[in-house]
C-alpha cells in the first residue's frame, strides 16, 4: 500500500497505509432462519463472528463495523413451540447484543395477520391437486423487514 514517486534523482516511497474499508452487513433474519438454520445445529449462529471470519479470509483491508439484523418478533400463538419460541428468539438477540455491543443491531418489523385468510387447494395424500377442493387458511406475513432493510442500506450509504 503506498506509492513510489521519483523527483529528479530523489526517490520517495509513501508508506502511509490506507484506512480499512468499513463494512456493514445487512441480514434478513427470517430468510436466514427458515432458509438455512431451522432444523440444524446452527440456530445459535454467531453471525458477527461469521462475517469477521469471512472478511479475514478475504485477506483485504476491511473492518466489520456492524451487522444489522432485520426480523419480526416471533408470535407465541403461531409458533410451533409457543412461548418457548418467543423466548428463544429474544435470548438469541440479547446474546448477540451482549457479546458484540455496538456491532450488532436488531431492527424489528411486525406481522400482518388476516383471519379471513385465503382459499387454497386441500392436500390429499396420494391424489393429484384438485383446485375445486379448497380449504381456508390464515394468512400470516412478516411485514416491514424488506422495507426497513432497504431504507437502512440507503441511509447508511
Amino acid at each position: 500500500m503506498g506509492g513510489f514517486f521519483t523527483f529528479g534523482k530523489i526517490s520517495v516511497v509513501s508508506t502511509i497505509p490506507k484506512p480499512p474499508l468499513r463494512i456493514a452487513v445487512y441480514v434478513d433474519g427470517y430468510n436466514l432462519y427458515y432458509g438455512r438454520l431451522r432444523g440444524t445445529d446452527f440456530k445459535w449462529l454467531d453471525i458477527v463472528k461469521l462475517f469477521d471470519a469471512l472478511l479475514a479470509q478475504r485477506d483485504q483491508n476491511e473492518q466489520l463495523v456492524v451487522v444489522k439484523y432485520f426480523t419480526a418478533p416471533a408470535l407465541a400463538h403461531f409458533a410451533t413451540h409457543g412461548a418457548a419460541s418467543v423466548e428463544a428468539q429474544s435470548a438469541y438477540h440479547r446474546a448477540l447484543k451482549a457479546k458484540h455491543k455496538d456491532r450488532f443491531e436488531v431492527i424489528y418489523g411486525n406481522h400482518s395477520y388476516d383471519k379471513s385468510g385465503a382459499l387454497l387447494p386441500s392436500f390429499v395424500a396420494g391424489q393429484p391437486c384438485d383446485r375445486t377442493n379448497r380449504i381456508r387458511v390464515w394468512k400470516l406475513e412478516e411485514k416491514k423487514t424488506d422495507v426497513n432493510l432497504a431504507l437502512c442500506m440507503y441511509r447508511d450509504a
